[in-house]
């Protein structure tokens, strides 16, 4: 079953919430007398299963992938150390070979000597001159002083998304 379009969607809300709207209070208060006009007058109810369903299709579907993208994965790491390998044998040959620039119909090859990288032997003995202080927001700490109702600026917090729970049978 594939999903709803999100025409679909929208009309089902929009059904709902039309029969929503000449429903009495007593009515929308009571869950089972409110899901009953609902599945009787509209199929929204039908358009939530087929959106759940869909959910849990896309679920799956992404678990049965994941097996493939970390063999593919693996299988791109082999080939960039193929690469580094071959680049490698490429410039000890043209080393060689005594050379520093191959032209050919298809490429052009040229070597030239690389800069030395940094190698940090001990972290505490570099001078505080080539150091740079960093600091990292606690979030928690900033969080709990929001919802006391302190003002910390350059924070906010969200408004809270209804969390989703579906679960299957």
């Amino acid at each position: 079953m594939s999903a709803p379009s999100p025409h679909r969607i929208e009309f089902a809300i929009a059904e709902a919430q039309r029969l929503l709207a000449i429903l009495t209070p007593e009515e929308r208060e009571d869950e089972a007398t409110l899901l009953g006009a609902i599945e009787g007058e509209t199929d929204a109810l039908e358009v939530l299963r087929r959106v759940v369903l869909a959910a849990e299709e896309a679920g799956t579907v992404a678990d049965a992938l994941k097996p493939t993208i970390q063999a593919r994965q693996e299988r791109k790491r082999r080939a960039e150390l193929r690469e580094e390998r071959y680049r490698m044998v490429a410039g000890a040959m043209m080393a060689a070979l005594g050379i520093t620039k191959h032209v050919d119909p298809e490429f052009t090859i040229t070597t030239r000597p690389g800069k030395p990288k940094l190698i940090v032997t001990d972290e505490d003995a570099i001078p505080l001159r080539f150091c740079v202080p960093t600091y990292k927001v606690e979030a928690a700490a900033v969080r709990a002083a929001l919802e006391t109702g302190e003002d910390v600026p350059g924070a906010t917090l969200s408004n809270g998304t209804d969390i989703v729970t579906i679960r299957t049978k």
